[in-house]
């Protein structure tokens, strides 16, 4: 009776573990990484899916790397340059085109040496300009209260003035996105 008990503990102990390992992955370390040294051009449309500040508001129309069009991005700016996603400027159908640099997530199996890699929708933006004609929030407000908005075609851009480039000098927000599943 001990012994069918014993095996019977053991089997639920073995199958709880082998749960464990295929559920967790503990030999799996994951970790974000840049796709080039080389910064990239990606052009990206505003777009306003909810009033959520998560929500991420850039996606992709066109890139000279392997970014798909249509793909959220999640901009990263250092502190000397505003996020091109937050402000006036930040108004549905803006366009502007990034220059940064891309990433992607590594899974790195510890047992096997083998590695993963997916696209990730982080980028550190270096540079970034707003494509003429946009529109922007006016300080001046409708009579009803609603604030106006103004059409303009003056050349706006802004540039991380350091030659340092180093991941830890760009500050992620913590998006999410919205249009995801639809």
């Amino acid at each position: 009776m001990m012994k069918k008990l014993f095996v019977a503990f053991l089997s639920i102990t073995v199958f709880l573990i082998l749960i464990y390992l295929v559920v967790a992955k503990p030999y799996e370390t994951i970790y974000e990484q840049r796709v080039s040294t080389d910064p990239v051009n990606v052009i990206v449309e505003f777009v306003n899916v909810t009033g959520d500040s998560n929500c991420t508001k850039l996606y992709v129309t066109k890139s000279d790397s392997d970014i798909k069009n249509g793909s959220a991005l999640f901009p990263s700016t250092p502190d000397d340059i505003p996020a091109p996603d937050d402000g006036a400027y930040a108004y549905a159908g803006n366009v502007f085109k990034l220059t940064g640099y891309a990433y992607e997530w590594v899974f790195r199996n510890a047992i096997t040496g083998n590695e993963n890699k997916k696209k990730s929708r982080r980028f550190d933006v270096i540079k970034w300009e707003i494509m003429s004609p946009y529109t922007v929030w006016s300080e001046r407000q409708g009579a009803d209260g609603e604030p106006l908005t103004e059409i303009l075609t003056t050349p706006l851009a802004y540039e991380f003035k350091s030659e340092d480039h180093q991941p830890a000098l760009f500050k992620m927000n913590n998006y999410i996105d919205c249009l995801a599943g639809q």
